[in-house]
């Protein structure tokens, strides 16, 4: 959006020069009115209309050292009544002029004569050249000046623009002004309010050339201002409903608008306003005065606007020139930023929407080294950039491929954590060792040593179950052997083999059994009693002899029978004849000494179901009661 009053300028010329120090000017300068009137500088008063002004152009500002050769001057005019425009267009010939500028006086008489307010269908405004006979004025400083008639395009509206152009030589500028045209202007009886008659601010359309058709630049321009004196408001009226039309106490029209002109547009029949900003930043806002239209003609592709920051991927915003505001954003996959590339993190480019993007490869793509193994896992992007190594947590289990090692781990990446592979068989009988090329354990048993049933046997050692066997590594280590007939042995009977005088041991015959004499004494006597052990012991008293010792619990009991207990801890031991095939009628006592001979400890009769006995009594580990 760009608001603009607009001027309907007249473009006639255009010149590809260079620009000159010089600067030229272009003064328009009340000479004369055939009426009542005062001249102050470039302003004229008139009072009352009907009256003929002249006005003259001067020129000066040329280069005194073009020693005579020729300058080309053009200016385009603009007569201004309060704000009202139009335009017209006029056909130029830079060179070929008529005329000769050898005298160095040369003289144009241009009269123009324009229709003022009230009357819209004046005739056109249109500039004479003629240099023949009565018509043409003597005026020694004059340079020679060519005019081409013009006329004003509209003839309703009360502004108009001529355009002429001068090619000057002979006399060049000594300092002083010199003659350009001499504008004759009718102003008729009914004109009231201020005139304006200026200068195109256009260098290529009001401009002073050197001999080489470069510009004399800069230039200085200053119209005149024809007023019609006032006594009241009411002389002031321009027929605009958008102006205050005031007589100044100078007797001077001031027809200033009576709205904010920066911000609305105003038909000058009806005082309406309409508001020239439509908001968008790439269209002009401009106001047509004479009938309060406003139109958005879009701003030249380029104009800046929106955003004018700058970036590696956005270029400041312009106009596309067809009216919108466009985000330049460098095309994507341009170059930006951090131009580092690295297998995580390639070079950052611009997105196309404004932004460098930093291109960073997305969690998991592969990266660095890429072989795999138990501990240590293809490398890989992180998603932040950075190559990760993936190495499996210390601790880890692998396999080192070494059958003698066990609890395999891994350690900062390699599998070199591990302990020795136990092989041992739990046997004492065995030395204990790893094969890794076998990827077997080896046990090898030890000289003089049976492993027989997965149980370790020295030499000599008897088959628990048979002692007609033993271990006899000379013969068999993974069996047992059978001894030589004779040998001691215990075939389990405590009544057999005990060693007295007719009963001997109990020994292995041929076959490899153990058998013995019976002793008719077994367990008859304390001497000889038989080994009872923790659980059931079994025995009987028929063939006893007389009893040993009285139990005081029961002296009339009969054919006692003798056993031997050896405590394997303190405490109380439990003893009852539970299952006890003892006669008479199964009815036996029971009672306990702390030696053979020695002092009764515990007695019991019948305390246990039926006539059967039972005593619990404190016992010392280690001592046989």
């Amino acid at each position: 959006m760009r608001s603009t009053r607009v001027w309907r300028l007249l473009c006639f010329l255009t010149l590809i020069c260079t620009f000159s120090a010089h600067a030229a000017k272009f003064e328009w300068v009340p000479v004369s009115a055939t009426g009542t009137h005062t001249i102050n500088g470039n302003t004229i008063v008139l009072v009352g209309g009907d009256q003929e002004v002249t006005i003259d152009l001067r020129l000066s500002g040329w280069d005194a050292d073009m020693n005579g050769d020729p300058l080309l001057g053009a200016f385009q005019a603009t007569v201004d009544s309060s704000g009202y425009t139009s335009g017209a267009g006029a056909a130029l010939n830079p060179l070929g002029w008529p005329g000769s500028p050898e005298d160095g006086a040369f003289q144009i008489l241009n009269r123009c004569t324009v229709d003022f307010m009230p009357d819209p269908n004046g005739q056109p405004c249109v500039l004479q050249s003629d240099c023949s006979g009565e018509a043409c004025v003597s005026n020694s400083d004059w340079v020679f000046f060519g005019l081409t008639s013009i006329s004003a395009i509209s003839t309703s509206l009360l502004n108009y623009e001529f355009a002429a152009a001068a090619q000057a030589g002979g006399a060049v500028d000594g300092g002083t002004s010199s003659h350009g045209a001499t504008l004759i202007l009718e102003v008729p009886a009914n004109a009231a309010g201020s005139y304006t008659i200026g200068f195109v601010d256009n260098q290529n359309q009001t401009f002073m050339r050197d001999a080489n058709a470069g510009p004399i630049n800069g230039i200085i321009l200053t119209p005149v201002i024809i007023s019609i004196a006032c006594s009241t408001n009411t002389d002031c009226d321009d027929g605009s409903a958008c102006t205050d039309d005031v007589c100044n106490p100078d007797q001077t029209c001031s027809n200033s608008n009576n709205y904010d002109d920066s911000q609305f547009c105003c038909n000058p029949a009806t005082s309406n306003l309409t508001p020239l900003d439509d908001g968008i930043e790439c269209t002009d806002d401009v106001c047509d005065s004479d009938t309060g239209v406003v139109t958005h003609p879009p701003l030249q592709s380029g104009t800046t606007c929106g955003n004018p920051s700058s970036s590696d991927c956005d270029d400041p915003d312009t106009c596309n020139g067809l009216g919108t505001c466009a985000s330049n954003f460098v095309p994507g996959g341009t170059l930006c930023g951090d131009l580092s590339n690295t297998d995580c993190n390639s070079a950052d480019t611009c997105d196309g929407l404004g932004v460098c993007s930093p291109n960073i490869a997305p969690p998991g793509t592969p990266c660095g080294d890429s072989s795999d193994s138990e501990c240590d896992n293809p490398d890989s992007c992180s998603g932040g950039g950075t190559c990760l190594q993936n190495l499996e947590p210390n601790g880890t289990p692998c396999a080192d491929d070494s059958f003698c090692t066990v609890n395999d781990s891994c350690l900062d990446g390699l599998c070199s954590v591990s302990s020795p592979r136990d092989c041992g068989d739990g046997l004492a009988c065995t030395t204990d060792s790893c094969d890794d090329d076998l990827n077997v354990c080896v046990n090898t048993l030890d000289p003089n040593r049976c492993l027989i049933e997965n149980e370790c046997f020295a030499d000599g050692s008897l088959n628990p179950n048979d002692d007609c066997q033993d271990c006899d590594s000379g013969l068999a280590t993974g069996d047992w052997a059978q001894r030589p007939t004779g040998s001691v042995c215990d075939d389990g009977n405590p009544c057999t083999g005990t060693g007295r005088p007719g009963v001997g041991d109990d020994t292995c015959d041929e076959f490899g059994i153990c058998a013995g004499v019976e002793d008719p004494e077994c367990n008859d006597d304390c001497g000889f009693a038989i080994e009872a052990l923790e659980g059931s012991t079994a025995s009987d008293n028929s063939g006893a002899g007389p009893d040993d010792d009285e139990a005081s619990c029961q002296p009339d009991s009969n054919s006692d029978v003798w056993f031997v207990y050896t405590a394997s801890c303190d405490g109380l031991v439990f003893v009852n004849t539970l299952g006890s095939l003892l006669q008479p009628s199964n009815d036996p006592v029971l009672s306990v000494y702390d030696a053979c001979g020695g002092n009764e400890i515990a007695c019991d009769d019948d305390s246990g179901p039926g006539l059967r006995s039972e005593a619990i009594f404190p016992v010392v580990a280690g001592t046989t009661y």
